[in-house]
C-alpha cells in the first residue's frame, strides 16, 4: 500500500501544458504569486466544493476550438468529482478570435443571473454560429432568453464595465502566470500537459486526493454545527468579517464561518476539535481557559466558569470535543445559572445547511451548500 501510494504521487507530479491554441503576442503582465492566483477566489465560477483541498483551474476561450472539444470531457470529470474537487474555470480570450471577449462578457453576464455554466454550454455548442459574425450578440441574447434569463439586464450586464474587467482581470491574471494558450489546465497549482482523455485527468486527480490525504490524514466532509458564545449572558458576535472565511481570506480551509453567519460551523475535514475551531477564529482554549483574539482571558475562577455545553450535556474537555455532524454547541462563561436559557437559544439550523432536512425548507444561500447527497454547487 506503501508503494502504491509512493507511485501515486509521483504521477501527480508529471506536469505538461496543453499548448493548443497559443496567444500570438508575447506575455507582457508582471509576473505575481502562481500559487496564490490558482487558488479559488471570491467571484470565480467553480463547480464541486469551492472548499476542496484539490483544485483544477481551467483557463479557456469560447472561440477556441480545442476549447469546444475539451468541453464534453471537463463536465465529465466535474460530474465524476462533484463533492470531492474545485473546478474552477477563468477566462482567456485570445486576441486573434474577433468574438472570444465578446463570448466571455455574455458567459459572465449570464453568472450575474446564476448561469455561467449553461451559458458556457450554449456557446460551446453555437460556436460555428457567432464565432465569425460581426454581430456575435444577437446570438448571445437568443441564447440568454432559452435559458430564461431577464434579456434586458443580460444586455446590459454583457456590456458593462464590471464586466469587461473582470474578464480583462482574468486574462491578464493567466498571462502573468504563463498562460499562452488554451485550454490551460492547473491541478494543485501545476500545469497540465497532454492531455487526452477522462482518464488522464482522472488519474492525476486520484493522484492528487491521495496525497491530501496521506498529508492531512483523516477524510474530506460537508457538515454543519450550530453555535453561541456567551460571555456573562452577553452573546459575542461570530458574524463579524474578522471571523469569516472567505477565498480571499482564507481563515482554515477545514473548519471556519463563512457568508456573515455567525452561527454555525462548517466542517470541511474530519477531526476538528472545539480547539480547532477556536484557531480558525484567532481564539485559543485551554484547560478551563479561553483567549479571544483581541487578548480578553475567560478562565474558571471567582469571577465566573468557562463551560461547553453539546445538545444541553456538559462536557469536561472543552477544547478536546470532537466536533459532530449536527452538534448544537454552546461555549458559556459567567454564572452556570444561565446556561440552560443560553443552550435553548442555540438554533437547530445545521440538519438544513446539510440539506438533511428537506422537511423545514430549501437551505439557506451559501458558497458551499451541501452535505450527504448533495452536490455543492
Amino acid at each position: 500500500m506503501k508503494n502504491a501510494i509512493i507511485i501515486t504521487l509521483v504521477i501527480v507530479a508529471v506536469v505538461l501544458g496543453l499548448g493548443l491554441y497559443a496567444n500570438n503576442k508575447k506575455a507582457e503582465a508582471p509576473v505575481i504569486d502562481a500559487a496564490a492566483a490558482l487558488k479559488v477566489k471570491d467571484g470565480d465560477h467553480v463547480t464541486g466544493d469551492p472548499y476542496a483541498d484539490v483544485v483544477l483551474v481551467e483557463y479557456l476561450d469560447f472561440q477556441c476550438p480545442a476549447c469546444k472539444a475539451y468541453h464534453a470531457l471537463v463536465k465529465e470529470i466535474k460530474t465524476n468529482n462533484k463533492e470531492e474537487i474545485a473546478v474552477v474555470t477563468r477566462h482567456f480570450p485570445l486576441p486573434f478570435h474577433k468574438n472570444a471577449f465578446k463570448a466571455s462578457y455574455a458567459a459572465e453576464a449570464a453568472g450575474m443571473q446564476g448561469k455561467f455554466d449553461d451559458m458556457a454550454d450554449k456557446l460551446f455548442e453555437g460556436q460555428s454560429d457567432w464565432e465569425n459574425v460581426s454581430d456575435p450578440e444577437r446570438f448571445f441574447l437568443v441564447y440568454a432568453t432559452e435559458l430564461g434569463l431577464d434579456a434586458e439586464k443580460f444586455n446590459t450586464d454583457m456590456k458593462s464595465d464590471v464586466v469587461m474587467k473582470k474578464v480583462e482581470d482574468s486574462r491578464n491574471e493567466g498571462l502573468s502566470i504563463g498562460v499562452n494558450a488554451t485550454p490551460t489546465f492547473y491541478l494543485q497549482g501545476q500545469k497540465l500537459m497532454n492531455l487526452k482523455s477522462v482518464e488522464d485527468f482522472q488519474t492525476l486527480i486520484d493522484a492528487a486526493k491521495i496525497q491530501v490525504t496521506a498529508i492531512k490524514g483523516g477524510n474530506k466532509i460537508h457538515e454543519h454545527v450550530d453555535l453561541k458564545i456567551f460571555i456573562n449572558n452577553q452573546q459575542m458576535n461570530l458574524g463579524l468579517d474578522k471571523y469569516q472565511s472567505t477565498h480571499e481570506k482564507e481563515l482554515s480551509p477545514d473548519v471556519h464561518l463563512h457568508d456573515g453567519n455567525g452561527e454555525m460551523i462548517h466542517l470541511h475535514w474530519s477531526g476538528q476539535t472545539v480547539a480547532s475551531f477556536f484557531e480558525s477564529i484567532g481564539f485559543t482554549v485551554t484547560g478551563e481557559c479561553m483567549t479571544t483574539d483581541t487578548g480578553e482571558q475567560y478562565c474558571t475562577g471567582a469571577n465566573g466558569t468557562l463551560s461547553l455545553y453539546v445538545d444541553g450535556v456538559k462536557v469536561d474537555t472543552i477544547g478536546e470535543y470532537l466536533l459532530e455532524d449536527l452538534d448544537r454547541i454552546l461555549v458559556s462563561y459567567g454564572d452556570p445559572a444561565d446556561a440552560p436559557a443560553q443552550m435553548k437559544s442555540v438554533k437547530d439550523e445545521a440538519c438544513i445547511y446539510s440539506e438533511l432536512c428537506p422537511e423545514r425548507g430549501p437551505a439557506p444561500t451559501e458558497s458551499c451548500v451541501g452535505g450527504l447527497g448533495t452536490t455543492c454547487e
